[in-house]
C-alpha cells in the first residue's frame, strides 16, 4: 500500500443520477414481489456501490489513522512538506468518492423497503466519511507552508549528515510498518548498501549505512519521487528506524580540513540566501526600494567572495547602512533625520540577531565542526558596534548642525537687544553725565533716571532669559551667546564705573545711594536668568547640560567658577575671623556673669564640650555644674532640681521654661 497514488479512486468520480436511481428502484421492486433471497438483493446493491474499492478505501484509512496515531502527535510532522502534500491530495479524493459514496447511499435508503439490509453498509460509509475528515484535519494542522532550503531542517540535516560523512543505524522494521510499500523498499534499500552489522546489548542485529550511498538508488526506485526521498528519510529517522551511530569514526587531520571546507561552503551558500531574502522581507530598512533597491543588494551578495565567510556578512550589512548613511546626509537639517536613522539602526541590528539566530540553529547540524561559526559570530558583534559607533557620529554631527541653526536663528534678536541695551546706557551716560556735571547735581533726578532704565533693563533681561530657556528647552547650549553678552556688559560696566566714580568721588557718601542702585544695575544686567532666579542662566545650563559644552567652554567656564570660588572663599575666611572674635567676646562675658572659671566646659551629663558663644547652659549655683539646657530642661522642669547635687533652686516663677506660665 502506497501512501498516496493507490489508485483504487479514479479520476472521474460520479454519482447516481435520476435514470441510475429509477433503474435501481425498479430492480428492488423486482427483488419485493419475487421474494428474492436477502444476500441477491444485498450483492445487487454491493455491484452498484462498487463496495470493493470503497474496501480498500476503508483499509487504507485504518492504516493510516494507525501509522499517524502510533508514530506521530500534532507538531511533529510540520517539516513534511511534500510528504503531507501527497497525503492531503489523497484524502481529499477519497473524501469526494466517500461523500458521493453517502449521498447515493442515502437516496437508496428513502426508496428501500427493508432498510435493515443496507444499515451496516451506511454507517460504515459514515464511519469512513467521519474517519477522512479527521485526518484531512490532522495533516492540515501539521502541514506547515513550504520552506526554502535556508529554513528546511530536513535538508540541513541531510546535506550536512552527508558532508560530515556521518554514519547511521538502521534497525529492524515494526511489522505494522511492512504494509507501506516506500517504508519496506527504503529498508531493502538500505540493507543492500549496508556496511557492518552491530550486535546491541539485546543481541539484534543493526545495519550500519551512510547517507550518500542510498539517495542515488532512492532516485532511481519509482516508489519516491525526487523531491520526496529527504522527507522519508527524515520520517524514518524521527520514528526512530534511522538513528546516528554514535561510535565516532576516526578521521585524520586532512579528512577533517577537507569536511571543514565543505561545510563551510554549504553554510555560506544557505547564508547568502538566508540574508537575502532576509533583505526582501524587510522592506521597512530600505524603504521599499528608496535607499537601495532589490537589485543593489542582490548584485551586492553575488560580488562576494564565498571563501571568505567574514567579508560575506560584514559587507553587505554595512553597505546598506553607508546607502541608509548617505540618504540621511542629504536630509541632516531635518529635524526628524536622527529619529529616521535610529529606527533603520534599530532595524539592522534586530537583522542582525536574526542571522545570530539563525547561524545558532544552524550549528546543532554542524556538530562537531560547530567552531566554524564561532568567528561568523565575532564578526556580527563587530558590525553591531561599527553600526552603533557611526550612528553616534552622525547624530552628533546632525545635533551640532541642529544646534548651530538654532543659534543662528536667534542671533540677530539678541544683537538687536543688545545694540538697544547699549543705546540707553549710553544716553543714561549722557544725561548723567550733565547732571554731574552741575556743582550741586540733584541727586532726585539722577535716582529717577535709575528706576526709569533699571525698569527698561529688566524688561529686556526678562526677554533675553526666555529666549535662552527655550533655547535651552530645545537641548541646545546658548553658552556662547550668554559669554558674548556678558564681555559686552562687563566693558560697558567699568566705563561707567569709572566715569561715575571720577565724577562724583568728592561727594561719595552723598551719592552712596545712588552708587549702590547703579552697581546693581551694571551688575545683574550681564546675568541672563538673574532677575526669576537665584543664580545666573549659565550656571544653571552648564549644571544640567554639562555635555553640550565644547572643550574651549567647558575651560573656559571652569577658570570662570574658580575665580569665583576663590573670591567666596576669601570672603568666607573673612567673616569666620569676624565671627570667632565676636564669639570669644561674647564666651568672656558669659563666663564672668556666670562665674565660669575655665575656658573649655563640658556639659556635666553629656560630657561635649560647650560652646557658650552658641548654646544655652545652665549653671548650678550651689555646685557650680554646667549643663546644656537641652540636656537637663525636663529633668529640672520635673523636679525643680540640680541632677548632680539635688539642691533645689529655680523658683516657679522665674520663667525658665516657656511652659511655666500654663502650670
Amino acid at each position: 500500500m502506497l501512501f498516496s497514488n493507490n489508485g483504487f479512486i479514479s479520476d472521474d468520480i460520479k454519482g447516481f443520477t435520476k435514470v441510475d436511481i429509477e433503474e435501481i428502484k425498479k430492480q428492488l421492486i423486482y427483488f419485493d414481489k419475487n421474494k428474492s433471497k436477502k444476500s441477491e438483493i444485498i450483492n445487487f446493491i454491493s455491484s452498484k456501490f462498487d463496495l470493493e474499492d470503497f474496501n480498500k478505501i476503508s483499509e487504507y484509512l485504518i492504516n493510516l489513522e494507525d501509522f499517524f496515531s502510533n508514530y506521530f502527535e500534532v507538531g511533529n510532522l510540520n517539516e513534511l512538506y511534500y510528504f503531507l502534500s501527497e497525503i492531503l491530495s489523497e484524502l481529499m479524493r477519497i473524501e469526494q468518492r466517500i461523500r458521493i459514496l453517502f449521498l447515493d447511499m442515502r437516496n437508496i435508503k428513502v426508496i428501500i423497503k427493508n432498510k435493515k439490509l443496507i444499515e451496516k453498509i451506511y454507517k460504515n460509509i459514515k464511519y469512513s466519511r467521519d474517519q477522512c475528515d479527521n485526518l484531512i484535519d490532522f495533516v492540515q494542522a501539521n502541514k506547515e507552508k513550504f520552506r526554502p532550503r535556508f529554513n528546511n531542517q530536513i535538508y540541513i540535516f541531510i546535506e550536512s549528515s552527508i558532508l560530515k560523512k556521518t554514519s547511521f543505524i538502521l534497525k529492524k522494521l515494526p511489522l505494522n510498518l511492512e504494509i507501506w510499500e516506500p517504508l519496506k523498499s527504503l529498508c531493502e534499500i538500505v540493507e543492500q548498501h549496508a556496511e557492518v552489522p552491530i550486535i546491541n546489548e539485546g543481541r539484534e542485529e543493526n545495519i550500519v549505512f551512510y547517507l550518500h550511498d542510498i539517495i542515488s538508488d532512492l532516485q532511481e526506485s519509482k516508489i519516491f519521487k525526487s523531491v520526496l526521498i529527504y522527507e522519508y528519510i527524515n520520517l524514518f529517522y524521527s520514528m526512530g528506524i534511522f538513528s546516528i551511530n554514535e561510535i565516532e569514526e576516526y578521521r585524520d587531520s586532512t579528512e577533517k580540513a577537507e569536511i571543514k571546507k565543505k561545510l563551510r561552503l554549504f553554510l555560506i551558500e544557505l547564508l547568502r540566501d538566508f540574508i537575502f531574502n532576509l533583505l526582501l522581507e524587510r522592506k521597512e530598512i530600505y524603504d521599499d526600494g528608496k535607499i537601495i533597491t532589490k537589485s543593489e543588494i542582490k548584485k551586492i551578495l553575488e560580488e562576494l567572495n564565498q571563501s571568505d565567510i567574514n567579508n560575506f556578512i560584514s559587507k553587505p550589512i554595512l553597505k546598506i547602512f553607508e546607502k541608509i548613511e548617505t540618504y540621511y546626509q542629504k536630509r541632516i537639517e531635518e529635524q526628524d533625520c536622527i529619529i529616521h536613522l535610529r529606527l533603520k539602526n534599530l532595524q539592522l541590528i534586530n537583522l542582525l540577531d536574526d542571522i545570530v539566530d539563525w547561524i545558532l540553529e544552524f550549528e546543532n547540524y554542524l556538530k562537531p565542526y560547530d567552531e566554524i561559526t564561532l568567528n561568523i559570530r565575532k564578526t556580527i558583534d563587530n558590525i553591531n558596534s561599527e553600526i552603533q559607533r557611526r550612528t553616534e557620529n552622525f547624530e552628533n554631527s546632525a545635533q551640532s548642525i541642529y544646534e548651530e541653526k538654532v543659534k543662528a536663528e536667534v542671533k540677530d534678536i539678541i544683537d538687536n537687544k543688545i545694540a538697544k541695551l547699549n543705546h540707553m546706557l549710553n544716553f543714561y551716560q549722557q544725561e548723567t553725565s550733565k547732571t554731574i556735571n552741575q556743582e550741586f547735581p540733584e541727586l532726585e533726578n539722577i535716582k529717577n533716571m535709575l528706576r526709569k532704565y533699571t525698569v527698561e533693563t529688566t524688561k529686556i533681561q526678562k526677554e533675553i532669559t526666555k529666549i535662552f530657556e527655550d533655547i535651552r528647552k530645545k537641548g541646545v547650549s546658548p553658552y556662547s551667546l550668554i559669554k558674548n553678552w556678558e564681555n559686552n556688559f562687563t566693558e560697558k560696566t567699568n566705563q561707567m564705573k569709572f566715569a561715575l566714580y571720577l565724577s562724583i568721588s568728592k561727594l561719595f557718601i552723598s551719592f552712596k545711594e545712588i552708587i549702590g542702585k547703579e552697581e546693581i544695575l551694571f551688575s545683574t544686567i550681564k546675568n541672563i536668568g538673574l532677575l526669576d532666579h537665584e543664580i545666573p542662566l549659565n550656571y544653571r545650563f552648564t549644571i544640567l547640560f554639562p555635555e553640550k559644552l565644547s572643550d574651549d567652554e567647558l575651560k573656559e567656564r571652569i577658570q570662570s567658577i574658580n575665580s569665583q570660588i576663590k573670591k567666596s572663599n576669601r570672603e568666607k575666611r573673612l567673616y569666620q575671623e569676624e565671627m570667632s572674635k565676636l564669639e570669644e567676646v561674647l564666651s568672656s562675658r558669659i563666663r564672668l556673669r556666670e562665674g565660669i572659671s575655665t575656658s573649655n566646659v563640658q556639659c556635666t551629663v553629656c560630657h561635649k564640650y560647650i560652646n557658650i558663644a552658641r548654646e544655652n547652659i545652665i549653671v548650678c549655683p550651689f555646685c557650680g555644674s554646667v549643663f546644656h539646657y537641652l540636656c537637663v530642661a525636663y529633668w529640672i522642669s520635673k523636679y525643680n532640681a540640680c541632677p548632680m547635687c539635688s539642691n533645689q533652686f529655680l523658683d516657679p516663677n522665674l520663667g525658665l521654661f516657656e511652659d511655666q506660665e500654663g502650670k
